[in-house]
Parts: C-alpha cells; sequence; structure tokens
C-alpha cells in the first residue's frame, strides 16, 4: 500500500500547545471531502506518489503559519528532517518571510533527534492500530479505504498528541529544555559491523596484508618471519611430496 499521508505536527513550548495535521493523499487533485471526519482543524494536499514533494512542502508551511500565526516578535521554530522536499528555494523563503525558522536535523539522526519520533509516533500507531481494528468490527465486511483514515486518525490522535507526550520528546532530544550533553559520543558511534583492522604499511609505503592474527608483529612494526617460512615449507611439500614410508601408504613410484 502506497504511503497516505506524511503528517506534520506543531507544539509551541512558551504557549499554550497547539497541533495540526496534515495529509497528503496518492491522487491527482484535491478535494475537501478526502478529509472529512479527520481532526479538527487538519487539511491536506494529493501528489500522485502519495509522498511529500516541494510544492506539497509549501503547501504545508502555509497551513503551519495560519495555526502557528508566527510574527516577527514571536517567531516559530519547525524542525523538519533533510528530505529534499523541504529544501526549496519557495519553500524556505516562505519560511523566511513568515518567521519560520527552519533548523533541520543532521542525516540519518532524527531517531534520536526527532521529538515525534522519540514519543509520538509510537503511542499514534499502537493507537491508530486499535481505532483500526474497531472500524473493522464495527464495519463487517466493508473494505477500508484511504477516505475511511482521517475519521480513524480522528481518533487515534488525541490520545496520542498529550502535552505529556509532546515535552517529553522535547526533553529526551534535549532541544527544550536545551542539553547539549543529553547524548554522549556512544550514542552515535558506527555499529560493530563497521569495524575493520588498520591496514599495514610496509618498508616501501605500499599497503600490506592485513594482519589477521595469525602472525605476531615485531617492534619496527613488520610481521614475524614464522609465518612465511611455515608458507613456504607448505607450498613445497605440495608440489614435492615426500614418499611415504608407512606400508599402507606407500605411493606408487615404490609400488613400482
Amino acid at each position: 500500500m502506497r504511503k497516505l499521508c506524511d503528517s506534520r505536527w506543531c507544539y509551541f513550548c512558551d504557549r499554550e500547545p497547539h497541533s495540526t495535521i496534515f495529509f497528503v493523499f496518492p491522487r491527482v487533485n484535491y478535494r475537501d471531502h478526502f478529509i472529512a471526519g479527520g481532526p479538527s482543524g487538519s487539511s491536506g494536499c494529493a501528489n500522485p506518489s502519495g509522498w511529500m514533494q516541494e510544492e506539497n512542502f509549501l503547501q504545508f508551511l502555509k497551513h503551519f503559519h495560519s495555526v502557528a500565526k508566527s510574527t516577527l516578535d514571536k517567531p516559530v521554530l519547525l524542525l523538519p528532517d533533510n528530505h529534499g522536499s523541504h529544501l526549496s528555494i519557495d519553500g524556505l523563503n516562505f519560511a523566511k518571510a513568515n518567521e519560520i525558522i527552519m533548523l533541520s536535523f543532521p542525516p540519518r539522526c532524527s531517531h534520536r533527534l526527532q521529538p515525534l519520533d522519540r514519543a509520538v509516533f509510537g503511542p499514534f500507531k499502537r493507537y491508530y492500530n486499535t481505532a483500526a481494528d474497531a472500524w473493522m468490527l464495527n464495519n463487517p465486511g466493508k473494505t477500508m479505504t484511504i477516505y475511511d483514515i482521517p475519521g480513524i486518525v480522528s481518533t487515534a490522535y488525541p490520545l496520542a498528541m498529550t502535552p505529556s507526550n509532546i515535552q517529553s520528546g522535547f526533553r529526551c532530544t534535549g532541544i527544550f529544555p536545551f542539553n547539549r550533553d543529553i547524548f554522549t559520543d556512544e550514542d552515535f558511534a558506527p555499529g560493530y559491523v563497521l569495524d575493520r583492522p588498520q591496514p599495514e604499511i610496509n618498508n616501501e609505503g605500499q599497503p600490506g596484508p592485513s594482519n589477521t592474527g595469525c602472525s605476531e608483529p615485531t617492534t619496527n612494526g613488520t610481521k614475524s618471519s614464522t609465518s612465511n617460512e611455515n608458507r613456504e615449507t607448505s607450498m613445497t611439500e605440495l608440489t614435492d611430496p615426500k614418499p611415504s614410508t608407512s606400508n599402507g601408504n606407500r605411493s606408487p613410484q615404490n609400488i613400482l
């Protein structure tokens, strides 16, 4: 199933809590009845792919501004990820002209820094699944369509989008109250699968075979010659095997 909506929510720490939701429908043209039964104040748009595009994000910014009512005296901070649809010239110009300060997260860090990911989306998914199950029980034999989704969202949305969850998301990411030390270096360390032994450099400055632990390096940085001598001895035995002295394993030459 294609993605139905790319929802955006906003919250103001220094004012009364406000939230809004924005749907992106996989359709060519948007109609107001698409969000019938949806959360109060929600809006939407249409895109054939069902994913947020640059022109859709500009529509969202206009909807966001109508709810946030940002001014020169009271600017609003918007925290998007680094998706390309958020970086259009038209969108950035609109945000700048309407005192919307956009601060994007570094790539592959939203699982740690995005307040919605940390404290809201998890409860929202659970409440949404419960509401969807209830819808199917109350509508036996009926197929759920994308036009039924806003009504289901309106049931799960107020249960997940609570001031407590929102404030917890901003707190655990260190955004508000601001805490630059909330994460350690280990939180953003690469996975063990990326660990590799350091390449060795020979006397000529060329990378040599990596040290796999089979031989011990000497104090001058070169490998012990024991491994190479054993390797040469093994190759010699393979190319010129010695005749066996046992009676049960005599070579063909000795038999003849």
